[in-house]
């Protein structure tokens, strides 16, 4: 009797822990949900006339053209459809521009709770919660998720990208991560090498570790390895690559890619804020985050972990590292303005502030798994203390 009652106690502890973890996981992505949303129309309400440019009344005019004609756009269509199917559905609630706005509102609440469920494979809910709201809060995509415009769209699929390759489920990093890596490139075509070295180091380490023969093996990655190569050569991205710029990449590289420029970029994307203190603390924790993830995927190799490879939550710290680091000579090639005069090519140290929110996700999440790091070590020490 005592037996049972002691099983029935322990059953039902046991319960009350499960559901108690799950009713945490929830209550952190609802608060993420409410923030992220109020946050945005707070902003929009007190800017109603602000962020609103060529680029997004361009957006707007053919997803009407779209409702009205079923004429498919050609400025990037799936996002364009899919404003014009909000508009169709949400269009008599209010005005058409006020819909578009809180359709981006929208996205950005969406990819929260994507951020958050990236998040949380690697040190769990809390982490995720706390690494989700402070990136939703980063100023610029804060800004730029009231307007409408494909970023916010751009930021979902490529974080549901990075999600899926590293999931377990077959259907999702097989079908689900490449059709997001594609719709994120359509969006922004400097993911193709900011986010493509990160996937193809997933895939990589997916392939070699499956149980298929060696042969089929070589066959897989020789030919994805060449279709990721010759993609860029593709008539459709030669159209749109020298729609934007007049140099072919070698020489386009060997003009932009210089000294200043790399510092500029720099210097763009680690100033957070106008406050000094807050870009200090930004800047300190990014160098502390390198020092973490070289110590965590060291200390994992040297105890054999099975979590240290690429295919696993273990190398998101990695994988964010490289998407800043490569953001930092891409962003100076392909995003430094320039003049022609005389024949000679003059650079404007000039970048376009919306691109900084990508380098910048990943930098506040190296910062706060520092942070994280930081004060798990203190609370370590404290604990050995107060046991002591």
């Amino acid at each position: 009797m005592k037996i049972s009652l002691i099983s029935k106690i322990k059953q039902i502890s046991h319960h009350l822990k499960v559901s108690l973890k799950v009713s945490k996981g929830l209550l952190w992505i609802l608060l993420l949900i409410i923030i992220t949303f109020l946050s945005r129309v707070v902003l929009l309400l007190a800017t109603p006339g602000t962020m609103y440019y060529y680029d997004s009344y361009n957006y707007f005019s053919q997803a009407l053209e779209f409702i009205r004609s079923g004429r498919l756009p050609s400025l990037d269509p799936p996002f364009t459809l899919l404003l014009g199917f909000w508009i169709f559905l949400f269009g008599s609630i209010s005005e058409p521009l006020i819909v578009a706005r809180f359709f981006s509102i929208t996205l950005a609440v969406i990819t929260s709770i994507f951020l958050f469920n990236l998040s949380k494979k690697f040190l769990g809910e809390d982490f995720a919660f706390l690494t989700t709201l402070l990136i939703m809060m980063e100023p610029i995509f804060l800004s730029f998720s009231i307007t409408t415009h494909n970023d916010v769209l751009a930021v979902m699929n490529a974080i549901l990208s990075l999600s899926w390759a590293l999931s377990k489920r077959r259907v999702l990093y097989v079908l689900g991560a490449p059709i997001t890596f594609i719709l994120a490139v359509s969006s922004k075509p400097f993911l193709y090498i900011v986010l493509g070295i990160p996937i193809i180091l997933i895939y990589l380490h997916k392939i070699l570790s499956s149980k298929m023969s060696m042969k089929f093996k070589l066959v897989i990655l020789v030919g994805g390895l060449v279709i990721f190569s010759l993609a860029p050569l593709s008539p459709f991205a030669q159209e749109y690559y020298f729609s934007i710029t007049r140099f072919d990449p070698i020489t386009k590289a060997a003009i932009f890619l210089r000294p200043k420029t790399i510092q500029f970029v720099i210097d763009q994307i680690f100033v957070l804020t106008s406050i000094n203190f807050i870009d200090i603390s930004f800047q300190a924790l990014f160098i502390a985050g390198n020092l973490f993830v070289l110590y965590t995927l060291l200390s994992r190799y040297r105890q054999k972990s099975k979590a240290a490879n690429p295919g696993t939550p273990e190398f998101l710290p990695l994988f964010m590292l490289i998407i800043v680091y490569l953001s930092i000579p891409v962003f100076a090639i392909f995003f430094i303005g320039y003049q022609i005069i005389g024949g000679s090519v003059f650079l404007i140290l000039d970048l376009n502030r919306r691109y900084l929110m990508w380098p910048r996700f990943a930098i506040l999440w190296i910062d706060t798994f520092a942070l994280w790091m930081i004060i798990s070590t203190i609370m370590k020490q404290r604990g050995i203390r107060n046991e002591g």
